[in-house]
Parts: structure tokens; C-alpha cells; sequence
């Protein structure tokens, strides 16, 4: 697992402190203060703005607010994350009535970065879709997420201008559950003439991205196959981005040209992190695939992993379509950080060409993280040209070590040595 926070900043505030004032909103933009607020995660500094930081899924930041003028809001903020699946949540109540004004989820994009710097900040905004009266509110900003989620900064309230002509964007997405739709800049409402560029992105390993439909105003449906899609907004516009189902089954034996897809799990505990190796495993964490073996067979099964975690251990489980298990393996993964990957390997015995369910189950002291894993290979023993041979196993014939030695192959200790002109393995 890598560490969650890389970057270097000053901590101003923890978590749970009370909130010390009102912000009056209602002549000119103002940006909310999370000193502020009760907050759930932290407050940093970077590059002189206070930023929100560390908030796990569900972790709130509660603002009490006066609205002097009753009209409407362009509500901006900024966002930056390396996860899928992150977005704000902001609701308005008035405290007086308990009547909700701004119910509002805002999708942020993963931009790769946790934001180090400003730049690293992607914009953010919407409209409110009618006037924020006048009086006391309570605005709950909820940070979503798989587990952890973004870090945000400049939440900012600015009267909507109303000489100024603004369009929407209608998202479909076609099967719902497939993905999401990104708009750069992540605006809801944009000022006529905005280029906007629109980014799909599968919502798991389990579909891909392939084509977009939409309109402009009441022009001609249009289409498109690039990944990204860029509008010029001359009027309101509706896309669809039209993902298809990705083949759920890992092949093997596994080959340069065909990867083992760790993402193609089934995950109890974890993710894929950041294209790269599972991460995030506790103890008890389950990956589980699904695989066809193309050819009856044995394997070198080899994968790297690392963990900064004391008792680690993955074990690797295989079972037929009737649940019979074909295999059932357990590997203890040396500590020695969390991207200190190290080689491992294990043998398995010949089983048949199918459809099998393989699951790799991460083991740890109770509570713990456990190990990362990344490039698990099924490496077919028929084309290394390696038979495997348990030591005390009757053999005769010449036999030499690989450096050209003649030996008494039955004396033989454990190691590998040419035989009949074969390369084997003593076990």
C-alpha cells in the first residue's frame, strides 16, 4: 500500500473542532473559510490557501451562512484527487424553516495528483437552480468516495449575473451502472462560447468506452469514437457516452502479449490503485477472477509483492466450475516497505483446460494492512522445458549439472540438471 499523503504541508487544524463564526454571504463573491467549520479531516496549507484534506468517505465540513440578498448563486470550488469516483455533496438549510435550498453532488475528476501545488487544482462550479432566500443557513459540504476521497480548497459563493447567457450539458450514460461522464472545466452551467471538453471514463474494468452520441440545441445528432469529446456551447447539449462489456475472464498460460489483469477482480477489501497493483488490503482481503486455461497444463505461477506489515501472507486458491479446488497455495511476503516489491514463485500441478475461479485471499496481523501484489504470471512448465521432480524419485540415465558436470543423478541435492538431455527440476 503506498502512503496516502505524499506531499508536504502544514497541518493548521484537526478534525472536530466546533465552528467559530458566521460567513455573510450576498454582495460579491466570498470564499468560505474552513476555519470556519466543523470539519471531519484536516486543514492544509499549500501554496498559502487553505485547502480541505484527508477526508474519508462521508467525512463532512458544516458552515453556518447569513444570505443578506435573496437571488441566485454560481457555487465554485476547486479539487484534486488520484481516485475514481469522488465527488462533493452540498446541501443548503435554511435554519429557521428547515426548508433545503441546495441539494447538489458535484463529480470531481481524477487528475492524478493530490495537489502539491495550485496548478494542481482543477475548477469547479454550478448554478443554484433557484434563489437562496435570506437568513441563517447551514451548508453541509460531504466528501464522497471509495475510502478516502479529494482535497478541496475555495469554496466560493458568487451572485449568478444575470446578463450573462449560460448552458447546461445533459449526461446519459449507456448501461448507467457502465461509467461517467467529465467535463473540463467541470462546470455545471457554462457562459455561451465555453469549450468544453467531456471525458468517459468506465466505471470499472468490467466495461470500456465506446462512442459518443449528442446534440446541440436542435441540431442533427452527431457522433464520435475519440475518448474525448470537445462541444463549443452555442446552446444547450445532450450526450450520451455508449460504453461495451469487457471480457471477464483472465486466459492462461499468460504471455507477454497476454497479461494477467489483476484489475479484473471482484474486490472484498482494496482496489487496483492508480494502474498499478492491488493496494489497500487488510487482513482477510479477497481478489477474486476468473480464468480460463486455454490448455491442459502445469505452471510456474510467479507474482511481486511488498508490505511494510509484520505476518504477511497471500494465498492463492483455485477452484473448478463445481467448486472443487484445483489448488490452494499460501505465499509469506517479506516486510520490507510498501514498494520494495520482491519476486515470488510456486509450482502447481497439471490441471485441465476450463473455466476456473481463482482467489487470492491477503492475510496480516488483525486490523493490518497486508500486501500490495502486481504481475502474476501462469508461466506454462511445458514450454520452459522444465520437468519438476521430487527429490528420492527413481531416475537413471546421464545426467549433468548446468555447468557440464557429470553426477550421480540419485545422490543429486535439490537444484536444477540436465538428464536425458531434458532440463529438471529436484524438488
Amino acid at each position: 500500500m503506498k502512503k496516502f499523503r505524499l506531499i508536504a504541508s502544514v497541518l493548521l487544524m484537526t478534525a472536530g473542532l466546533t465552528a467559530s463564526a458566521t460567513t455573510t454571504i450576498g454582495n460579491g463573491a466570498v470564499t468560505l473559510d474552513p476555519n470556519d467549520a466543523t470539519i471531519e479531516g484536516k486543514v492544509k496549507e499549500v501554496d498559502g490557501v487553505n485547502t480541505y484534506d484527508s477526508f474519508k468517505n462521508g467525512k463532512k465540513a458544516t458552515f453556518t451562512i447569513n444570505n443578506t440578498t435573496e437571488q441566485l448563486y454560481t457555487i465554485s470550488f476547486k479539487a484534486a484527487t488520484q481516485l475514481d469516483g469522488t465527488s462533493l455533496t452540498f446541501v443548503l438549510t435554511d435554519n429557521a424553516t428547515g426548508a433545503e435550498e441546495i441539494n447538489k453532488t458535484v463529480d470531481v475528476t481524477n487528475n492524478g495528483t493530490w495537489g502539491s501545488v495550485q496548478d494542481d487544482f482543477l475548477p469547479y462550479s454550478f448554478n443554484t437552480d433557484k434563489a437562496i432566500t435570506t437568513g441563517e443557513k447551514t451548508l453541509v459540504v460531504t466528501f464522497n468516495g471509495p475510502k478516502y476521497t479529494l482535497n478541496a480548497e475555495l469554496i466560493t459563493f458568487t451572485p449568478l449575473d444575470a446578463s450573462i447567457t449560460y448552458y447546461t450539458i445533459t449526461k446519459i450514460v449507456t448501461p448507467d451502472e457502465a461509467g461517467t461522464i467529465s467535463a473540463k472545466p467541470g462546470y455545471d452551467s457554462f457562459e455561451a462560447g465555453t469549450e468544453v471538453t467531456l471525458t468517459a471514463t468506465a466505471a470499472s474494468w468490467k466495461y470500456a468506452f465506446d462512442s459518443w452520441a449528442y446534440t446541440i440545441g436542435d441540431g442533427a445528432e452527431q457522433t464520435s469514437t475519440d475518448a474525448e469529446l470537445t462541444i463549443t456551447m452555442t446552446a444547450n447539449v445532450t450526450v450520451t457516452a455508449n460504453f461495451k462489456e469487457v471480457d471477464p475472464y483472465n486466459t492462461i498460460p499468460t504471455t507477454d502479449e497476454n497479461p494477467f489483469n489483476l484489475e479484473k477482480a471482484d474486490f472484498t477489501i482494496g482496489y487496483w490503485e492508480n494502474g498499478s497493483n492491488i493496494g489497500y488490503m487488510n487482513d482477510g482481503g479477497t481478489a477474486t477472477y476468473q480464468v480460463k486455461a486455454t490448455e491442459d497444463d502445469a505452471y510456474i505461477v510467479s507474482f511481486q509483492s511488498a508490505t511494510a506489515a509484520d505476518g504477511a501472507s497471500v494465498q492463492f486458491t483455485l477452484f473448478n466450475a463445481d467448486g472443487t479446488q484445483i489448488f490452494d497455495k499460501t505465499v509469506d511476503i517479506n516486510n520490507g516497505g510498501w514498494s520494495d516489491y520482491q519476486d515470488y514463485s510456486f509450482e502447481v500441478d497439471q490441471f485441465a483446460a476450463g473455466d476456473y475461479i481463482l482467489v487470492l485471499t491477503f492475510h496480516a496481523q488483525e486490523g493490518s494492512f497486508s500486501a500490495n501484489v502486481k504481475n502474476l504470471k501462469f508461466t506454462s512448465k511445458s514450454s520452459t522445458g522444465i520437468e519438476s521432480v521430487e527429490t528420492g524419485s527413481i531416475m537413471n540415465g546421464a545426467a549433468y549439472s548446468l555447468d557440464g558436470v557429470k553426477l550421480d543423478i540419485s545422490k543429486a541435492q535439490k537444484g536444477v540438471y540436465i538428464l536425458n538431455g531434458k532440463k529438471i527440476v529436484i524438488r
